[in-house]
């Protein structure tokens, strides 16, 4: 359950996405009563109001990665075709990464989804990583589960073959 735990590093430009390929990828295990927004990992400005990048158990008790611009004017966003109690068997690898003009999400190794990116997707520049917790949005709150194994890369996207070899 929510148990308030979680990871913050603020003001760190090391976390800006920029206009290029990236990737970001972990182990996430939901539990039975993830309900509402449960931010499991986000990217965000300390400055502002919105979340760059995160992905969440959305208010559909669905997985989901939402892309926003640098003005926070419109997002890209992309839900999982299942919902979130098909997850809380086992820990599941989760990757949501951006190549080229396309976001791609991933789950064990699987292509469930994508979107080409609009304006929303140009340019990311968050300086705060939240791991298990958002405290500035409307997905504000602790995650309702379980994360492991969290990499974030900046510099390129995981071609399809490493993210299957990663699960």
């Amino acid at each position: 359950g929510n148990t308030s735990q979680g990871l913050r590093r603020m003001g760190d430009s090391d976390f800006n996405l920029g206009t290029g390929d990236w990737s970001i990828a972990f182990w996430y295990k939901a539990t039975t009563d993830a309900t509402g927004d449960w931010t499991i990992l986000a990217l965000s400005d300390q400055s502002a109001d919105w979340v760059h990048f995160g992905i969440a158990n959305s208010n559909s008790d669905k997985l989901q990665m939402e892309v926003s611009d640098d003005n926070f004017t419109s997002d890209d966003q992309i839900d999982s075709p299942f919902s979130d109690a098909d997850f809380t068997d086992r820990y599941h690898f989760v990757v949501g990464q951006r190549s080229g003009s396309t976001l791609y999400l991933y789950f064990d190794g699987e292509l469930i989804g994508s979107t080409a990116v609009s304006a929303a997707g140009a340019s990311l520049d968050p300086d705060d990583l939240e791991i298990g917790l958002e405290t500035r949005t409307n997905w504000s709150g602790w995650t309702s589960g379980q994360i492991a194994g969290v990499n974030v890369n900046v510099t390129q996207a995981l071609p399809v073959p490493v993210i299957k070899g990663m699960y």
